[in-house]
């Protein structure tokens, strides 16, 4: 249950919000029930936690991936948003946490929860495990154009594991599916040989290449931090040549990250354009000023508010090994102008301009 849509692989149904409602949540896990399903992954959102859809569910495992600066719109401010998860992992009845400690608040809350029920995720070479029962680290990471290479230890066992996916933060996200499956009893010598088959999720850093045509990048990224990770992976692994980065912000959202996103946008990336996201009611050229407002240079900023063209301008102008990140929208189908949701998918774009 998540962004992505509620059931099981492979056959999904559209979500209406991250996170359920109560009622929709126990309508969802009953019907899981009568298929004979025995794990169900949900993704909790701090919406989810502050409103109660989430109360008097029992949990085996919950899993702190990370915690930066988003939804502020709703939560008002950074405190009250980690508040609003830290109330998931205090007040809920949760079997094992699994814990990401390269991540600030994650280094804070092992301190908090109950040793014994911690598991502990981390590529920090200083960190300490040795008060922890069970715990994974991953000591040296290699990262290919067309592979990771993932060198671990953990209280179960040694291995590499080998994923297609790329980015420092898909190699936390795999080194904590892979705690909570060793937790769940699953053999580690069969997640390591399974680790490769897992393909790039529907608009979460998915590369298309075709030849002779530059590499292009479709990520759901819309806050600063997640612009970083994305940025630094792409630059990591295309470090000869040029970023291009295609986005906006939305409209009717938290005003606060377009200038940071921005700013981060203009340090990795060596063209930017500025298009629409999902303007809403705000007018539309504020949000670009909005973005710009800590933009320092502004030499190689585009401005071009149709979404489809400023696509289509990155990739006709961008040379055969420049790599294109269109950021913002993802696995989104539509773009929401005024009141009005119109039909809009990067992927289609993409794929009619590779063909």
């Amino acid at each position: 249950m998540g962004t992505l849509g509620n059931g099981t692989y492979n056959d999904l149904k559209p979500s209406v919000n991250t996170t359920e409602s109560f009622v929709n949540i126990q309508r969802f896990l009953k019907k899981m029930l009568k298929k004979h399903i025995k794990i169900i992954a949900m993704e909790i959102s701090s919406h989810g936690i502050a409103q109660n859809r989430i109360s008097k569910l029992y949990f085996s495992i919950a899993i702190l991936t990370n915690i930066t600066s988003d939804h502020l719109d709703y939560h008002i401010n950074l405190e009250n948003y980690i508040q609003a998860k830290w109330k998931f992992f205090s007040q809920n009845r949760i079997q094992t946490f699994i814990i990401n400690t390269d991540d600030n608040i994650g280094r804070t809350w092992i301190k908090k929860l109950p040793k014994n029920n911690v598991i502990i995720v981390s590529t920090h070479q200083t960190f300490n495990f040795s008060s922890f029962k069970k715990w994974i680290f991953a000591h040296h990471i290699i990262y290919k154009k067309s592979q990771t290479d993932i060198y671990f230890k953990s209280s179960w066992g040694e291995g590499v594991l080998n994923s297609k996916l790329f980015g420092r933060f898909n190699v936390i996200n795999l080194l904590l599916a892979l705690a909570t499956l060793l937790e769940l009893g699953y053999p580690i010598s069969y997640l390591i040989k399974t680790c490769n088959k897992i393909q790039a999720i529907y608009g979460r850093m998915q590369l298309f290449k075709v030849p002779n045509k530059p590499s292009i990048i479709i990520d759901y990224a819309h806050n600063e931090d997640a612009f970083r990770n994305v940025l630094k992976t792409i630059r990591e692994i295309y470090y000869h040549n040029k970023i291009w980065c295609v986005f906006g912000c939305g409209g009717d959202r938290d005003k606060s990250k377009r200038s940071l996103m921005g700013a981060v946008a203009e340090t990795i990336a060596d063209n930017i354009i500025l298009t629409n996201d999902n303007p809403r009611n705000e007018n539309q050229k504020q949000i670009i000023e909005d973005i710009l407002e800590k933009c320092t240079y502004k030499k190689n900023i585009y401005i071009i508010l149709n979404r489809k063209n400023a696509i289509t301008f990155a990739v006709t102008h961008a040379n055969i090994d420049d790599c294109i990140a269109i950021l913002g929208k993802g696995h989104e189908k539509y773009q929401i102008i005024k009141n009005k949701r119109y039909h809009f998918s990067d992927h289609e774009v993409i794929k009619k301009l590779l063909e």
